[in-house]
This record gives C-alpha cells, structure tokens and sequence, in this order.
C-alpha cells in the first residue's frame, strides 16, 4: 500500500519510472517513511542501505536523485513547489527533496 503512495506523489511531480534515480528516490522515501529519524543522517541511514539493495554506492544514490531533483525543478518548478508547501530558489538537494516528497505522502495519507 504504502508504494502505492509513493508512485503517486512521484507521478503528482511528473517523476518517470524511466529515470534511474526513480527506483533509488522511491526506495529512499520507503526507508524515511518507516522512520522518519533517518532524516537525520541521510547517508547513513538511507543512501548506504539503498546503494546496497541497488548494488551501487552512496554517491550514485545521492546524484542520481539529485538528478531528478534537478530535472523536476527544471520542467515542473510549480508543482514541486506546491508539493513542498514553501518556495524553492533553486533545485533542492537530494535530502530535502526525499523529505518533501515524505511530508507530502505524510499530510496526504495520515494513516502511514
């Protein structure tokens, strides 16, 4: 159920499964919506057991969402800001766009 909420906030964001960083951002926002503390060392507690379930390192995860950051702010600036709920100068970082999407999926769906 809970992938289901996430396919539908990376859709909400025009995120395609196309991009590599689609699997690596979804199994990221899976790992922070288990426990929303991992927040506090991303790369310790979600990029190192991402990169390991994809069989990559922490720096593949951390760029290739940050693509896909880059590439949302550069097609859908609006809807990434509306999802944020505050307004972006610039492309988040890998981080705040995982939490974004979190808050997003938190506010939407209260029961997970």
């Amino acid at each position: 159920m809970e992938l289901r909420y996430i396919e539908d906030a990376l859709q909400k964001l025009h995120i395609k499964k196309r991009y590599h960083g689609y699997r690596l951002l979804s199994a990221a926002v899976a790992l922070a919506l288990e426990d929303d503390s991992r927040l506090l060392e991303v790369r310790k507690k979600i990029y190192r057991p991402v990169a390991e379930c994809y069989d990559c390192n922490i720096s593949n995860v951390e760029r290739n969402i940050r693509t896909v950051s880059v590439r949302t702010w550069n097609d859908y600036r609006e809807e990434l800001c509306d999802t944020a709920r505050y307004v972006l100068h610039s492309p988040p970082p890998a981080s705040e766009l995982i939490e974004i999407i979190v808050n997003y999926i938190q506010r939407t769906y209260p029961a997970v």
